[in-house]
């Protein structure tokens, strides 16, 4: 995947304005204050250790960068068969106090008529 997102974005990649790696949500390798915005769509299911992802995004978020976290609500991956194992699902206060606990202001916006939602972080 990172090699075919590469090849999409040949030019941002040659001009230094996009990066492409592998890391964990706790775990990314970047170097401290190094990232000018991040976001993340329904992976949050699969972080091992939420606020241990968070203190890994605020180390490594430049000051007045935007973390946004797009996901499903509980309820809602309640209702589909695939979640039953595997997922941890969140309500948007969760990861909104997550993100507040590590420094962030952050808040969270309903999407699809309330089935998902998308929390908003400045650190």
């Amino acid at each position: 995947m990172i090699a075919a997102a590469a090849r999409s974005y040949r030019k941002l990649v040659a001009g230094g304005r996009l990066k492409f790696g592998v890391g964990s949500a706790d775990a990314t390798g970047q170097p401290d204050e190094s990232v000018d915005a991040g976001y993340s769509v329904n992976t949050v299911y699969f972080w091992p250790d939420l606020m241990a992802a968070m203190v890994e995004i605020a180390r490594v978020l430049k000051p007045g960068a935007v973390f946004v976290n797009a996901l499903y609500t509980a309820e809602t991956l309640g209702n589909l068969p695939h979640t039953a194992h595997g997922y941890r699902k969140y309500e948007p206060s969760e990861l909104v106090r997550g993100a507040q606990q590590v420094g962030f202001a952050a808040a969270a916006v309903p999407l699809l008529d309330g089935k998902a939602f998308c929390v908003r972080a400045v650190k």
